[in-house]
């Protein structure tokens, strides 16, 4: 199974070539939690060359949508907020190309932090820019919660098969967030932290998963993953 990796740009740091806006950049996190699951891990550069984003899509089984620091776009950002913490737009528009192709090719997306984030607007779902402000919860930057696995979901099912409890201890660097209540009609949640912030989704079919913290920081729950990608033929249903 191959993977593919969005990557993202490095900002104010030409690429050597002197024509690029940044580097593409990833980090090896994503790809070692890959290739630790068994899988191929290829990584997607900037582009928004049609042609080219679409033999991508052809030769990847999964999408894999990173963290980053930014936020997505997709008209779900108050016009007040600096556009120092706001998604590229060119990002943006890549990452929608090719969520587009994967539904199209009826395959798998992952999205993590922002990644999940991203795939939530990209359904039409909403975000909250600032958690803390906007839902009175304590910070969810630098720091780790309890969340609950939520009964009849696929995420409930890979967790019971796999002998793992469904209350788990999370990483969490985030300041933007999901509420059930925001949350696209198009997809159920299977993950709530202590405080009700949506920590993860999926959908019905099974070919898209949402995870707001950071799980391949968390080697403990690769089985999760392993069974995400491995099951491509949407065997959960």
């Amino acid at each position: 199974m191959i993977v593919g990796i969005c990557s993202d740009i490095m900002i104010n740091e030409n690429c050597i070539c002197g024509n690029c806006k940044g580097k593409c950049i990833t980090m090896n996190s994503y790809s070692s939690m890959i290739v630790e699951c068994g899988f191929v891990p290829i990584i997607i550069p900037n582009t928004l060359n049609q042609n080219v984003l679409d033999e991508i899509s052809k030769i990847i089984d999964v999408l894999l949508i990173c963290g980053n620091k930014s936020n997505p776009r997709n008209g779900t950002i108050p016009s007040d907020v600096s556009d120092d913490i706001i998604m590229d737009k060119f990002i943006h528009n890549r990452d929608t190309i090719l969520v587009d192709n994967m539904i199209k090719l009826n395959k798998k997306v992952l999205g993590i932090c922002y990644g999940m984030e991203f795939l939530n607007s990209y359904f039409g779902g909403k975000i909250y820019m600032n958690i803390v402000k906007d839902l009175s919860v304590k910070s969810h930057m630098k720091t780790t919660h309890g969340a609950t696995i939520t009964k009849n979901t696929k995420l409930y099912e890979i967790f019971t098969r796999n002998s793992h409890k469904t209350n788990i201890t999370v990483n969490s660097y985030h300041y933007a967030g999901v509420t059930t209540k925001i949350l696209s009609d198009k997809l159920v949640v299977n993950t709530l932290s202590d405080d009700n912030l949506v920590e993860g989704f999926e959908s019905s079919d099974g070919n898209i998963f949402g995870f707001q913290y950071h799980i391949e920081k968390h080697p403990e729950l690769y089985f999760v993953v392993k069974e995400i990608i491995g099951n491509h033929e949407n065997s959960f249903n």
